[in-house]
């Protein structure tokens, strides 16, 4: 999926398109693998604004797209870091790349499970 991106021009004379601001374009905006057709050129300024009203308008999914990118890249680096091992959950056998992700994982999911179980008991 081509998912639209902000990204430097690399110096081309340009100018921004968006609300007819016309001052040089930095960057251009659109699917970094389509059409050229379909990216806009921006601004720094516009690109800050465009970026802002993205978050004014729905925080929380700005918010779960940067945990999901960070869950991502922690999952990249502790793959580089334990060339690729697998460490699975004994009690649910989700798969971790690291010992301290499985740890965290066992302390935050199994440990709560353990105490709803006693006191149901």
């Amino acid at each position: 999926m081509n998912k639209a991106t902000i990204h430097p021009n690399g110096g081309m004379l340009t100018f921004c398109e968006t609300y007819l601001c016309n001052k040089p374009a930095n960057y251009f905006m659109g699917p970094i693998n389509g059409p050229l057709k379909l990216m806009m050129n921006i601004c720094g300024d516009c690109k800050d604004s465009v970026l802002m009203g993205f978050i004014e308008e729905d925080p929380d999914v700005v918010l779960e797209k940067v945990r999901e990118y960070k869950e991502t890249q922690a999952i990249k680096d502790a793959k580089a870091k334990y060339n690729g091992k697998e460490f699975p959950c004994k009690k649910c056998g989700k798969v971790f790349y690291s010992p301290p992700m499985l740890a965290s994982h066992t302390r935050e999911v199994h440990k709560s499970e353990e105490v709803e179980e006693k006191s149901s008991a």
